[in-house]
């Protein structure tokens, strides 16, 4: 009977053992248990992974509006310098202040584009993750790399006018641009799956994707303005139309390159960052609202920036034409058709 108790209590203890130490579970199917030493290296690398990842979306929480600041500076100066002084014509204080203002419109998107990332980050790498903020991330980088090739290459973006900014202006406005464009390229790597030369190939996949969802679902229900399924159509035609400025931007010839923000030659192809930026913003929009998910903070914030945009655009389009020659403007004199359609694509963004 002691024997019997006896044994009963060192199977019961055995078992203890076996459930509290990995060393003492029976080796199943020929598997080798693995070692103490084995399982503290893999516990300390998985906490190693961990604080290296809080210290990654930490150094983010702060990258990113420091970054914001930065570009708005060096974007600032850039337009002061470039439009303050014609190389060629003496043009009224008046024509250069108001230029220098509508210079300045872009800037609430970008404020509230980083905002949105520094509020995912702050929540950590599973809301990076999201599609909507490596869409951010990619298009701040993008739009990045685009004002650092503005500024460290002006008289390419300037054609027969040539912008000369200052050695010293040059070289930190185009180390800011880049700083900013190395963040959002690094947080959006991060973010995304893949290796490094898949990188490429996705951007590409993605941006192709994204020009063929454009045409939003719902079929007959669209031509109902009071169908849910017609919110969409807003931010859908704004994103084309964005998508089809930023092109002009890049590709047209002068003077149809100057639109839509009337900059002259000096500053329009530069500006075009800014309306990519807002591209892919819309975009976002545009997508929360089929998902239904256009309460949520971040777009909230984006289509207030792109609201912004489009108001403070109509103003300083209407104090142009109040207040200023209107010869001083020949895209908007000589192609009347493109004129309405930008004021009208950022008529739109207004209304969102």
């Amino acid at each position: 009977m002691l024997a019997c108790r006896a044994a009963a209590f060192l199977g019961a203890i055995a078992a203890c053992q076996a459930l509290i130490s990995p060393r003492l579970r029976p080796i199943v199917a020929g598997k080798k248990a693995p070692s103490l030493v084995s399982i503290k290296s893999t516990v300390a690398d998985a906490v190693n992974k961990g604080k290296a990842e809080k210290g990654k979306v930490s150094f983010l929480k702060t990258a990113y509006p420091v970054a914001s600041a930065a570009t708005t500076l060096a974007w600032t100066a850039c337009a002061m310098q470039a439009l303050g002084t014609h190389p060629r014509l003496t043009l009224p204080p008046l024509h250069t202040r108001l230029t220098i203002a509508q210079a300045l419109v872009p800037l609430p998107l970008l404020w509230a584009s980083c905002d949105a990332l520094k509020a995912a980050a702050e929540v950590g790498w599973s809301r990076l993750q999201s599609a909507t903020y490596r869409r951010l991330n990619l298009a701040l980088c993008a739009s990045s790399l685009w004002l650092a090739s503005a500024c460290g290459f002006a008289p390419a973006f300037t054609g027969a006018t040539t912008v000369t900014y200052a050695c010293k202006l040059k070289a930190g406005a185009t180390a800011v641009h880049l700083a900013t464009a190395g963040i959002a390229a690094g947080a959006w790597f991060e973010s995304s799956p893949g290796s490094l030369l898949q990188a490429p190939g996705r951007v590409a996949k993605g941006l192709a994707g994204s020009v063929m969802s454009l045409v939003p679902p719902g079929g007959d229900k669209l031509a109902d303005p009071d169908a849910a399924e017609a919110k969409v159509v807003a931010p859908a035609l704004l994103t084309a139309a964005l998508g089809a400025w930023t092109c002009a931007a890049l590709a047209a010839p002068f003077p149809t390159a100057t639109l839509p923000y009337a900059l002259g030659r000096r500053l329009s192809r530069a500006a075009g960052a800014h309306t990519l930026l807002a591209c892919a913003a819309a975009y976002c929009v545009r997508d929360a609202d089929i998902r239904g998910r256009s309460d949520a903070s971040t777009f909230v914030k984006l289509r207030r920036g792109l609201r912004a945009v489009g108001v403070l655009h109509l103003l300083c389009f209407a104090a142009k034409v109040a207040l200023d020659d209107w010869s001083q403007y020949p895209a908007a004199s000589t192609r009347p058709i493109l004129s309405v359609a930008s004021l009208a694509t950022y008529a739109a963004a207004a209304s969102l």
